[in-house]
């Protein structure tokens, strides 16, 4: 099969994922059954591989790009903020992502009373 606009453009549209089949072949003008006969041919599901493939790796090169200025970002709301509960959302996420996250389950089986002290010292920065 030759690829052609219209199939470039069901193409497009199915990527997008907010439309029914039955959406886009009204959108390309085409029925229903040759929509999903061309979802049958090798070419149109290479055609579609190959798009979807372009705009993950497009994707994938964004997010590479944008992760050191979210990262210099963290650290300045770590470092800086006024807000506790801010400083403390960024730290258990960078904790988290590290791999140093909280256990999902923490069973205790004791005949002793349990004591939980907190010895965190409150810090009180004046830093903004």
């Amino acid at each position: 099969m030759r690829i052609t606009k219209r199939h470039r453009q069901a193409i497009e549209l199915m990527i997008d994922g907010s439309m029914t089949k039955e959406e886009i072949a009204k959108i390309v003008k085409v029925s229903r059954t040759t929509l999903y006969n061309w979802l049958q041919d090798d070419d149109f599901n290479e055609e579609l591989e190959e798009q979807t493939a372009e705009i993950e790796r497009l994707t994938r090169a964004r997010i590479r790009k944008m992760t050191k200025k979210a990262l210099d970002r963290q650290e300045k709301i770590l470092d800086y903020s006024k807000n506790d509960m801010a400083a403390a959302s960024v730290a258990a996420d960078v904790l988290d992502r590290a791999g140093f996250g909280p256990e999902d389950n923490l069973n205790i089986r004791t005949t002793e009373p349990i004591k939980i002290i907190n010895d965190i010292p409150v810090v009180h920065d004046e830093i903004e």
